[in-house]
This record gives structure tokens, C-alpha cells and sequence, in this order.
């Protein structure tokens, strides 16, 4: 069964993992950087945790001279050393809460800039790059790898760094109090962390297989709830449960291992801290029969003993699963990291004159092209129409004028400007492309408008009616503020057609494609709409059909033949 996981689920739900960085190391195993942009604060937390420390460790002089008060039975002593132990004790939990609260903010802090580092890169991929990886992968990125983030990694690793400190500020003492008993407490210790030590690789290995099938199971999820339709149509329940098991057992064996090793660890940590604690015990009884240490060095060493095991103890759990997280650090850093790999021209792209497509030639590999030698020329204000069969290059051709793929042959030219000159990130400001499934946010009318940006009341009004939008609208009662509903479940195809249209014409656009765009409508509205665009004197349509009703409305068709 796990086979049959790795070798069919996974290549179908979590498509091209390389690009996300498993199997290749496309980001740096650190979160250097972005400690360093909070670095003074990263400073100050770390100074506060360290003056804490420092200040609770340093109690237990005052709890020694306590305790060999009460053994020397000196009550004035021992009223004074309980005085101190209570205010020092006030003071050390004060300053411990205080870096505890200060630790949680940087956190908290730091995972949302790490959040909206991974969510920047993911959205200035470009389409070529963009849809090579499943959605299910950016979704896991941003929600189960920072998660595992800010609870496996950043809480552990101030824990770390309290351990460490602990284990430093108990030994300091256990050298003033003992040298000997101290050097031997600190050898036996450390020599057994080795066994632990060594499962940090395993760990990660398991962590690394847990986040790919984590990330499979994702995308069977999300695939599977937006087919919902296509199942209930066919009946399909039953084997979309079965793979639902399969992959949710495939995640449940792996997290067996993760916990497993994550016990074993944890455990060994304890039975050699044990271990090491029992050690310096018999030594210390020793040293007081012999009269070499009082009673309250003994109660205190033993303490301080305990302490310095408690840190070891924690490193030794932490310090595998810090190791054990490095994948999803080097995943989430590749997806930061991203960086185009297509060159970007300087210039400001137009729309004044015309558009010029001079022998264009486009394959997506390197054996067929999609497009060869294609010519045409459109003007502003012009009417055109490009038809062809499936498979003849009509989308590939959108891609083209939109700057998506800009590795093709000949010359593509915004008022005389080739395409590969120009600003593509602003493209947008020129063309908008309207397909025939129109996406909708869970929003507003309104907001779907106008995406979140803000426009005058003249400019909205005006694309309300020009689009026709207004046309239903002003039969609800809420108006521009009626909720859609996920993708628009709310509204009709032509209602959600308009509302793309009227997108496109609040933003003054230059040139509009529509994308079969209303292919799916009926014919009455599907010519009201098309009839409408064409009536708009200064804006420059592009209709791509299969299928052309009236051709002789148009300036210009084009035809685009299958090769």
C-alpha cells in the first residue's frame, strides 16, 4: 500500500515537488534571513532571555546561604535569607514573564514576515512558472510548512537557547560551588549525548516524506472538493474514499515514524540525564561525609546539577527536530527566493496606434510549434475577430500578447515597442483578457469590480452601465453590495460575464480579449454583450471563437488553422 501511494498518489496530486524544492536544494536551509531584518529586536529578546536566566539561575546562592543558615541555626540569618529568596524570587519571575511575552511577539512577527516572503514569491512567478506547480502546493506552503515553522522550529529554538543558557549558568555556579564534582558532572554529561544526537538525519528524513504527503493529501482534498459535482454526476464516491484512505494512512504511517523517533528521543534524552544526575548525587554525598561541601552547597549543587541535566535533556530533543525541519525551511526559501528567469524590459507599455504580431513562431517544447509565422496587425479603436478549431493556437496566442511566454521567435510590437522591451508585470494596464470562466471572489459585486482598489463614484457608475451590470443590479436590494458567493454561485454566466467586462472598463482598458468569453452563454445574451463591446468606439476588441455568428461586424477576422 505505501508503495502504491508513493508510486500513484503522490506524482498525481503532488505534481513537480522539485519545484518546490524537494529534491532540490533551492533555497538555503536558514532563517537568517529574516532574523536580520528584525535583528534588533531578535538582539533584545535574546538579551532579555539571557538577563532572565541569568538572574533565576543566580537564586540559588541565595537559597545556599538559606539553607546553611537553618543548619547553623542562625534565626536572624535565616529571616534575612527568606526576605531576599521572596523579592529575588518576585524579581526572577517578573523578568521571566516578561521575556516570555516578548519571545511570543517576535515570533508571531517573524512568522507573518516569513508568511508574506513565501506569499510575494509565489505571486510574481510568472503564468509559465506559476502553473507548473499544483495550487495544493502554495496553499501547504503558506499553512502547514509555516505552521510547522513557528511551532517545530522558531519555539524550539528559543527553547534551545534557554537550554543552553541554563546549562551554561548551572555550570558556572557548580564550578564556584565545586570544581571537581562540576568538571565530572559536565563530562559525564555531555559524553552522552552522542546517541541522541545521531537521530537527528533519520528525523529529518521522515519530516521531509511527511511534508510531501502531507502536501499530496492537500491537493487530493481540494481536487476532490471542487469536483464535487463531476462525483455525485458519476457516482464516484466510493473510489474517491478509497484513495482518501489510502492517503490519509500513507500520511498516519509516516507520522508513526515521525512521533516515534520524536519519543525515542525524547525519552533517551531523559534516561541519560538521569543517568548523568545519579553520577554527580553519589559524588556530592560523598563530599559532604567528608567534609568538603555543606549541606546547602549539597541541596543547591544537586539542584544545579538538575538544572544543567534539564538543559542537556532539552537540547538533546530539540536540537533533531531543529535538524529535522531544515526541508520545509529550504521549501519555504525556495518559494521566497524566486526570481523570474526571463529578462524584463524598462519600458512603459501603450496602447496608442496599434499592435503589431510579425512572423511569430511559438512551441512549448522544442520539437512542434504551436504557432509559426503568424502576422497581424490590429489598430486602436478597431474591431477583430480570430477564429479556429481546437488546437490551432488560439490561447497560446493571448498568452503571447499578455507577455506570459516570451520565449518565442519574431516580433511582437505595443506601438512599435517589442514586447520583450517592455515592463510585462504592467502589461495588464493595457490588455485584460476575459475567458470564458470568469473567476469570481466570495465578495461583493463591488469589490469584484474593483478588485480592492478605489475608484470615484463616477468611474463605477459609468462601467456599471456600460457593462450592463447595472441592468441587474438595480433589481436587488443590496446593489453593488450583494454577495456573489464562492465563484459567483449567485449570479447567472452572464451576469458574471459583465462584471468582468466591467473590470476591464473601470480601468480604462486599452484593448480587450475576449476568450470565447461567451461561448457558454446563450445566443440572446452572448450577442447582447458582444454587441455592446463593439458599440464602444475607443476601445479595441479582440473576440476568439471557434465559432463566428456575425463576422461582417467586425473590421477585420482572422483565421488560425490546426497544424
Amino acid at each position: 500500500m505505501d508503495n502504491w501511494i508513493i508510486r500513484k498518489i503522490i506524482p498525481r496530486y503532488g505534481k513537480n515537488l522539485a519545484e518546490n524544492g524537494f529534491g532540490k536544494e533551492r533555497g538555503r536551509s536558514s532563517m537568517f534571513r529574516y532574523l536580520k531584518d528584525r535583528m534588533i529586536s531578535f538582539v533584545g529578546v535574546i538579551t532579555l532571555i539571557i538577563i532572565s536566566t541569568a538572574v533565576l539561575s543566580g537564586g540559588n546562592i541565595v537559597n545556599q546561604r538559606l539553607i546553611d543558615a537553618v543548619t547553623d541555626q542562625n534565626l536572624y540569618d535565616v529571616k534575612l535569607y527568606i526576605l531576599l529568596t521572596f523579592g529575588y524570587s518576585l524579581f526572577s519571575m517578573a523578568l521571566f514573564v516578561a521575556s516570555s511575552i516578548c519571545r511570543d511577539i517576535f515570533k508571531t512577527v517573524l512568522i507573518h514576515d516569513i508568511r508574506l516572503s513565501v506569499f510575494d514569491g509565489i505571486i510574481r512567478r510568472s503564468p509559465r512558472d506559476f502553473f507548473k506547480v499544483c495550487s495544493a502546493d502554495y496553499v501547504s506552503a503558506l499553512t502547514n510548512d509555516i505552521n510547522t515553522l513557528h511551532g517545530q522550529y522558531l519555539s524550539m529554538f528559543f527553547l534551545n537557547i534557554i537550554g543552553v543558557l541554563v546549562m551554561l549558568f548551572s555550570a558556572l555556579l557548580m564550578l564556584y560551588f565545586q570544581p571537581f564534582i562540576a568538571v565530572c558532572a559536565i563530562f559525564s554529561a555531555l559524553i552522552m549525548t552522542i546517541a541522541p544526537s545521531a537521530l537527528g538525519s533519520v528525523m529529518g528524513r521522515w519530516e521531509t516524506l511527511r511534508s510531501r504527503r502531507l502536501t499530496a493529501f492537500t491537493a487530493m482534498l481540494s481536487e476532490c472538493f471542487r469536483g464535487y459535482e463531476t462525483i455525485t454526476s458519476f457516482g464516484i464516491q466510493g473510489q474517491l474514499r478509497r484513495q482518501f484512505r489510502e492517503c490519509s494512512e500513507a500520511l498516519r504511517d509516516c507520522e508513526y515514524h515521525t512521533q516515534g523517533l520524536n519519543a525515542l528521543s525524547d525519552n533517551l534524552a531523559q534516561l541519560l540525564s538521569n543517568l548523568a544526575q545519579c553520577v554527580v548525587l553519589a559524588l556530592s554525598c560523598w563530599m559532604v561525609l567528608t567534609g568538603r561541601m555543606s549541606m546547602g552547597g549539597l541541596v543547591v549543587f544537586a539542584n544545579l546539577n538538575g538544572s544543567f541535566c534539564s538543559g542537556l535533556s532539552a537540547c538533546l530533543k530539540i536540537i533533531p527536530l531543529l535538524k529535522s525541519v531544515k526541508p520545509v525551511i529550504t521549501r519555504v526559501n525556495g518559494y521566497a527566493d524566486y526570481i523570474c528567469p526571463d529578462k524584463q524590459g524598462d519600458k512603459e507599455p501603450h496602447f496608442l496606434h496599434s499592435l503589431t504580431v510579425e512572423n511569430v513562431r511559438f512551441g512549448y517544447d522544442k520539437k512542434s510549434f504551436v504557432l509559426n509565422n503568424l502576422s497581424l496587425t490590429l489598430h486602436r479603436g478597431g474591431k477583430y475577430a480570430l477564429i479556429g478549431e481546437s488546437g490551432c493556437g488560439k490561447s497560446t496566442l493571448i498568452h503571447l500578447l499578455l507577455g506570459d511566454y516570451p520565449n518565442y521567435d519574431g516580433g511582437i510590437y505595443y506601438d512599435g515597442t517589442e514586447l520583450r522591451n517592455l515592463q510585462r508585470s504592467k502589461i495588464h494596464q493595457v490588455a485584460v483578457c476575459i475567458h470564458q470562466d470568469v473567476f469570481l471572489f466570495d465578495d461583493t459585486i463591488h469589490n469584484n469590480i474593483c478588485l480592492f482598489e478605489e475608484f470615484s463614484e463616477e468611474q463605477l457608475a459609468w462601467a456599471l452601465k456600460a457593462s450592463g451590470v447595472l441592468k441587474f443590479t438595480e433589481t436587488l436590494p443590496e446593489g453593488t453590495s450583494y454577495m456573489v458567493g464562492e465563484n459567483g454561485e449567485r449570479l447567472s454566466g452572464g451576469q458574471r460575464q459583465r462584471i468582468a467586462i466591467a473590470r476591464a472598463l473601470i480601468r480604462n482598458t486599452d484593448f480587450l480579449i475576449l476568450d470565447e468569453g461567451t461561448s457558454a452563454l446563450d445566443e440572446e445574451t452572448a450577442w447582447e454583450i458582444e454587441s455592446e463591446l463593439l458599440e464602444m468606439r475607443e476601445l479595441t476588441l479582440l473576440t476568439i471563437t471557434h465559432h463566428l455568428n456575425s463576422p461582417q461586424k467586425y473590421d477585420q477576422v482572422f483565421t488560425l488553422s490546426a497544424k
